[in-house]
C-alpha cells in the first residue's frame, strides 16, 4: 500500500510521546535553519524553561561537568552542574568546552542521539569535535529572540531532566525518550538554549 503525501504529513505530525510532546508544541520550531556553525566569542549556555513554574527561575546557568573517568580519558556531558569547564566555544559545527584552571584539557563534543544528554571527550588527542551544533533563530521569539543553541537541525528538542541514576543531577536531554534508564519522561522540563558571552 502507497501512502499519499498528505497521509505521510498526518502521520508525521503525529504527537511522539505524551506530555512532552504537548509541551513542544506550543512553541513555533525554526528547524533545520542554521545561521551559522561557528560563534566568535566563548560563551556559557542557559536552558529557558518554554513554561516556567510559577514560583521558579525562568531559565537557569548550564555547564559542562565531568560525569565518568576512566584512565586518560574523561566523558562530560551538558547539566545544571557547575564544573570545571567555564566557556564553550562553536567551531565549524563542534562544540569545545574551555577551563580557565585546567587549560590543558583537551575537550570535544560527540555525536549527539535522540534520548542522551550533549556528551564530550577529554583526553591528550581528542577527535575533530563532531559537527552537530548551530545557531540558530529562537524557537519561541523567532528572529527578534536571543539566537538559540540548535543540535543536529533541531533548536526545540530539549529538555531538562532529573538524572534517577546521579542523585537527582538535571542534565539536558536532546528528544528524550519514553523508558530511558536514567530519567522519567513525563518529569521532564522542555527548555531551549540561548547563548550568554563570557
Amino acid at each position: 500500500m502507497q501512502l499519499s503525501p498528505i497521509c505521510i504529513a498526518l502521520i508525521l505530525s503525529v504527537p511522539y510521546v505524551g506530555a512532552l510532546r504537548t509541551k513542544l508544541e506550543t512553541r513555533d520550531s525554526a528547524d533545520g535553519v542554521c545561521l551559522s556553525t561557528t560563534r566568535a566569542t566563548n560563551f556559557n549556555l542557559q536552558a529557558v524553561y518554554i513554561t516556567p513554574a510559577a514560583t521558579g527561575p525562568v531559565s537557569v546557568p548550564l555547564h559542562v561537568a565531568i560525569v565518568n573517568t576512566v584512565p586518560h580519558v574523561s566523558y562530560s556531558i551538558l547539566t545544571t552542574k557547575s564544573d570545571v569547564f567555564t566557556s564553550e566555544v562553536l567551531t565549524n559545527g563542534g562544540m569545545l568546552p574551555m577551563s580557565t584552571s585546567q587549560p590543558q584539557f583537551r575537550t570535544s563534543s560527540l555525536a549527539v542521539l535522540s534520548g542522551d544528554s550533549p556528551t564530550f571527550i577529554t583526553t591528550q588527542f581528542p577527535p575533530t569535535a563532531f559537527p552537530a551544533y548551530c545557531i540558530m533563530d529562537n524557537p519561541v521569539l523567532g528572529p527578534s529572540g536571543p539566537q538559540a543553541l540548535g543540535v543536529n537541525g533541531h533548536n526545540d528538542q530539549f529538555a531538562l531532566c532529573a538524572n534517577s541514576s546521579a542523585a537527582g543531577r538535571v542534565d539536558v536531554v536532546f528528544s528524550p525518550v519514553a523508558n530511558h534508564p536514567h530519567y522519567t519522561l513525563a518529569d521532564c522540563d522542555p527548555v531551549y538554549l540561548t547563548f550568554t558571552d563570557v
